[in-house]
């Protein structure tokens, strides 16, 4: 589901997110760092789900603009309910989104570790959103699901960091891991993160990441060059199953470009395989809450 079948893995998560109640989600607090309203988190991750399948945002909620851009550049929706502003960020839409998740090299950030590629998506969608950012008098509420999620709690971070704006949360839902441990256990007063079982994206931290390319492209050795031409070809057959999901039929320059695409993402893994042991641990933003299926009818919640 999560390599094949992204909108499946969206809809086997909110089976999970939406069997928690409010009253069994208190029931379970006591284990974490506070008490905690479920409503606002499940709100967001509703919206996301309608972003992602582009329908209508709900009737309380005004559509101020819809973004989107090339490398680095994700889809967003910036909406407002009464004073609130809400940033809604898409998962993968095409392959350049696949840059924002594989360019993992971690990069310098306030003394600690950021994620490369989401770090700099963040930036570009701060950079879109800045004069209604600095003109909102009520709360900031950064949500997305997967790539949205990262992306999202990013935001999040470097607003409180960079901008000094104190009005600012997030809500992430399966997300990647993006900030070293330095600086992530400083952001669990204003991001929550949410995994559902044993979902593979939250465990995806540049190490494993590394080990995982390296399994499939040995450094040096013989089987280096079909390692890499596997990798290059499930790149461009995800990147062509999104492009039929998204416009139907993709036309022969769409192939065309997704193949050069393609081409660039994978020379960026193997420029930067075999360097795990140099890499700083990176580790989910803010409080994680994990739901774990106990039985059919019943979902119980762990730190994760």
């Amino acid at each position: 589901c999560t390599i094949n079948k992204p909108y499946e893995r969206s809809l086997y998560f909110l089976y999970y997110i939406n069997k928690v109640s409010l009253f069994h989600f208190l029931s379970f607090s006591g284990r974490f760092f506070h008490m905690f309203d479920f409503i606002l988190p499940l709100l967001c991750f509703n919206l996301t789900i309608k972003v992602n399948n582009q329908e209508k945002l709900p009737g309380s909620f005004e559509q101020i603009y819809k973004k989107s851009g090339n490398k680095y550049q994700p889809e967003f929706v910036l909406a407002k309910q009464n004073m609130d502003l809400y940033i809604i960020i898409r998962d993968v839409v095409d392959i350049t989104d696949f840059l924002i998740i594989l360019d993992y090299v971690p990069f310098d950030f306030h003394g600690s570790k950021v994620h490369h590629g989401v770090f700099l998506a963040a930036k570009w969608v701060i950079e879109q959103c800045k004069n209604d950012i600095a003109n909102c008098n009520g709360k900031i509420f950064v949500t997305g699901y997967s790539l949205g999620a990262s992306v999202a709690s990013m935001i999040a971070t470097i607003l409180r960091y960079e901008e000094n704006y104190n009005n600012v949360f997030a809500f992430g839902f399966g997300g990647i891991p993006i900030l070293g441990k330095s600086i992530a256990k400083n952001t669990r007063s204003f991001i929550t993160n949410f995994v559902v079982n044993q979902d593979l994206f939250p465990a995806l931290n540049p190490k494993n990441f590394d080990n995982i390319i390296q399994s499939i492209v040995p450094k040096g050795s013989s089987e280096a060059v079909q390692g890499a031409m596997i990798i290059n070809d499930a790149i461009k057959e995800l990147a062509l199953s999104l492009e039929e999901q998204n416009h139907g039929k993709v036309s022969d320059e769409m192939k065309n470009a997704i193949n050069a695409e393609s081409m660039h993402i994978s020379t960026i893994l193997l420029n930067n395989v075999g360097n795990a042991d140099n890499f700083e641990d990176l580790v989910n933003p803010g409080i994680v809450y994990h739901l774990l299926l106990i039985d059919k009818n019943y979902v119980d919640i762990k730190k994760f």
